[in-house]
């Protein structure tokens, strides 16, 4: 029934109906459509079971677009893919839960879907006036029928290859996205990809820089030397871009079909250490207004998610991490006024538990005018003081950012290394005030006497430091 007629336009008139003309019957979903063109064959034949079976529902409430490549094209496509899943996963990058009609593309749609894949296609009108889907190489692929109608949807055809990183490598997935036009990942992809040992890198997670990321580097006064000598140094920059190499720790995932990580996953990278250590960064969620964000250490991912290939998903971050290259000892010797924590650290043995942590480590060390007036802690037995020390050792990937990912009036309370009287740990309590300041203490000690950080996040190859203004006192009944 018309609703309200006669909508005058430029180049029409518009009816206004209470629903949906019904189909005509000759193709009643979208699957029917499909297997009406024998030119779609190896396409529609390439479709998982599940989604077969979706697109071949008669009482379906879904609309469904699909962009369907013509046997030679799809044959292109799947040619060098081995059989099963790759190739029905490329496939699913084709099938999206929306109608849209070739009328409703310009030359700067939005980014449509998600698809059955779970990623974004981008469409666009090219200078010839016609209707094209942009794949993950940035090429245009005309449409060359469209508006296939069905009573579940549409299906517009594509007579060239789309090229989709889920069908390459990381060396091939890198090449194509370094004359990527859309996400501002052409440059990292080109220097990446320039890097010697990629094509032998077992990497499944990728932090991809984008264009924000060089222009953090370049404007900010505390990375500004980091952009220097990476463009000075091409080895430096090859370790930058390995430390955004990353493997997970934990085996048997596989990653090319992953859709998220838990709270402080770990991840091996691909850069060794100076002293030939492994280096490892965390998977983190941070609570922002908009929902929570998604880190990798400092490196801040701009989505949750991942572009795939064919081996992995690669995340475009817009800040960077720096790859260590001294122990925290090392650091902490460089830093002059923190030589009193030093001793303590190497007259009690504690690097053996930091080594044994792996880098899981954010120690909180005092400088040297914090142990001044400290007699108490200064009479303390090796025994006493190494309590001491495990006190100031947390046992999480906690930081990042230019605050420790701690927002203005915030209190966080995570374990110390150093156990209690019962079976758990001593909790400490991390306070961040409104003006920014950032105060460390426990429950057994009144917030006056508690520490204050000074300097965030000095990354070293077993763990991160915060320095803080003097020692936390350790609870009377533990040390």
């Amino acid at each position: 029934m018309f609703l309200s007629l006669d909508h005058e336009t430029l180049n029409g008139i518009v009816h206004f109906t209470d629903g949906a003309l019904p189909a005509t019957g000759r193709y009643p979903t979208v699957l029917s459509r499909l297997m009406a063109e024998p030119d779609l064959s190896q396409f529609t034949q390439a479709l998982p079971q599940d989604l077969r079976a979706e697109l071949d529902k008669k009482d379906s409430h879904k609309w469904f677009t699909v962009f369907a490549p013509t046997n030679d094209a799809w044959s292109a496509m799947a040619s060098s893919l081995p059989s099963g899943k790759v190739t029905s996963e490329l496939a699913r990058q084709l099938v999206i839960d929306k109608l849209i009609c070739s009328g409703a593309i310009t030359q700067k749609s939005s980014p449509v879907g998600p698809t059955k894949a779970n990623n974004f296609l981008q469409l666009t009108v090219t200078r010839e006036g016609k209707p094209a889907l942009i794949d993950d190489c940035s090429n245009e692929v005309s449409f060359r029928r469209k508006d296939l109608m069905s009573g579940t949807g549409v299906v517009h055809v594509l007579d060239k290859p789309v090229n989709y990183l889920v069908a390459m490598d990381l060396s091939e997935s890198l090449s194509c996205l370094s004359r990527d036009t859309q996400l501002g990942l052409a440059p990292a992809a080109r220097e990446l990809n320039s890097c010697q040992g990629i094509s032998k890198s077992k990497a499944n997670v990728i932090l991809l820089p984008d264009e924000q990321a060089f222009e953090w580097l370049l404007s900010n006064k505390d990375t500004y030397g980091e952009a220097q000598r990476m463009e000075k140094d091409n080895k430096y920059k090859c370790n930058v871009y390995a430390y955004h190499m990353l493997t997970s720790t934990v085996s048997g995932v596989d990653y090319s079909n992953q859709r998220g990580f838990g709270q402080e996953q770990r991840f091996q990278t691909d850069y060794r250490a100076p002293n030939g250590a492994n280096t490892f960064v965390s998977s983190i969620f941070v609570r922002e207004r908009d929902g929570n964000r998604l880190n990798f250490d400092s490196a801040v991912a701009k989505t949750k998610n991942p572009i795939k290939f064919r081996d992995g998903q690669i995340y475009p971050v817009r800040r960077l991490n720096f790859p260590p290259e001294k122990t925290m000892v090392q650091i902490m010797k460089d830093e002059q006024n923190m030589q009193e924590i030093v001793a303590k650290i190497e007259s009690t043995g504690i690097q053996q538990e930091f080594n044994r942590m792996k880098g899981k480590i954010l120690f909180l060390a005092p400088i040297d005018s914090g142990w001044r007036t400290r007699d108490l802690e200064n009479a303390y037995s090796n025994v006493q003081t190494r309590k001491l020390l495990l006190l100031h050792t947390i046992p999480h990937a906690l930081f990042g950012g230019e605050n420790g990912f701690l927002q203005p009036s915030t209190v966080f309370t995570v374990n110390s290394m150093l156990p209690d009287r019962g079976n758990g740990n001593i909790k400490l309590i991390i306070k961040r005030q409104p003006d920014g300041n950032t105060f460390i203490g426990h429950s057994e000690l009144p917030e006056a006497l508690w520490a204050m950080v000074l300097k965030w996040n000095l990354v070293g190859t077993d763990g991160v430091i915060w320095i803080i203004d003097w020692p936390i006192k350790c609870p009377d009944t533990v040390c």
